[in-house]
């Protein structure tokens, strides 16, 4: 039940994480597109694989096994919970 997990941005998710992308803080039709084309919806499973220095950027692997980097204005209006 989702109402019992706590809410949080994917940007601060922890390294080898798994998470379910549960909203998007961001709902204008540009960035929705954005989620489309990367496959992200509402109960996508996300794993983050790794977390760049430089531009705070990370690289994620889907549930279906996809993995692709994604920015951190892209992460930090993505809300999920730890799985």
């Amino acid at each position: 039940n989702v109402a019992h997990h706590k809410k949080i941005m994917l940007s601060s998710v922890n390294i080898n994480t798994h998470c379910i992308v549960i909203g998007v803080k961001d709902s204008t039709s540009s960035f929705l597109k954005l989620l489309d084309t990367y496959t992200i919806n509402i109960n996508s499973e996300i794993k983050v694989l790794d977390r760049f220095d430089f531009d705070s950027s990370l690289n994620i692997q889907l549930g279906n096994g996809n993995s692709f980097t994604i920015s951190e204005k892209v992460s930090s209006n993505i809300f999920v919970y730890i799985k």
